[in-house]
C-alpha cells in the first residue's frame, strides 16, 4: 500500500507527516497539511511507481548537458548557505549522477543512492560512487565525518 493510499484509510484517524512525522496534520478532501512541516500530500494524485526501474532512463547528451546545467546552478544555490568542502554529500535518487559530478568539484565525498539497475550502472561507468537501493543510514561508512548535506532532488514529489 502506498501513502496516499494509507492516507485515505486512515485521514479520519491520527497519521504522521512522512517528512517530519508530526501529528500535526489538517485534512480536506484533496489533502493532508502537516501543520509543523508544512509539507502537503495530494489524496487525488494518481499513483505511480518509480521504485525499481521507474524513474528517468539514461538521458542523451542533450538531456545529460541540460542537468548537468542545473546541477551547477544548485551547486551554487548551496554553496552560499554553506562551506561545501566541509560536508559529504549524499545524493538519494541520484539518478544519472549529474548532481554527484558537479558535487565532486565542490564537497570532500560523494555517495548517491537509487532504486534503478542501468541508471546506477551508468553512474558506475563514469566512476561515480553509488549504492543500488534505498538510502538507509548503515549503508554509509561510519568512519566518514558526520556532517552531511543530503539531496533529495525529484525524488518527493514522485
Amino acid at each position: 500500500m502506498n501513502y496516499v493510499q494509507y492516507i485515505e484509510k486512515t485521514k479520519d484517524s491520527y497519521v504522521k507527516c512522512r517528512i517530519c512525522f508530526s501529528k500535526e496534520l489538517k485534512s480536506d478532501e484533496q489533502s493532508i497539511l502537516c501543520k509543523k512541516c508544512r509539507s502537503r500530500f495530494n489524496l487525488t494524485a494518481k499513483t505511480i511507481d518509480y521504485s525499481y526501474e521507474g524513474g528517468q532512463d539514461i538521458p542523451s547528451k542533450e538531456k545529460l548537458k541540460l542537468r548537468t546545467e542545473n546541477a551547477k546552478q544548485r551547486i551554487n544555490l548551496i554553496k552560499k548557505i554553506i562551506k561545501t568542502n566541509e560536508y559529504s554529500l549524499i545524493d538519494i535518487g541520484c539518478g544519472s549522477g549529474e548532481f554527484l559530478i558537479e558535487g565532486s568539484k565542490h564537497f570532500k565525498y560523494q555517495i548517491g543512492f537509487d532504486v534503478n539497475k542501468s541508471l546506477i550502472n551508468f553512474c558506475k561507468n563514469n566512476n561515480l560512487n553509488v549504492l543500488y537501493g534505498e538510502f538507509k543510514r548503515e549503508r554509509i561508512n561510519q568512519s566518514r565525518e558526520n556532517k552531511f548535506f543530503i539531496s533529495i532532488s525529484h525524488v518527493l514529489e514522485h
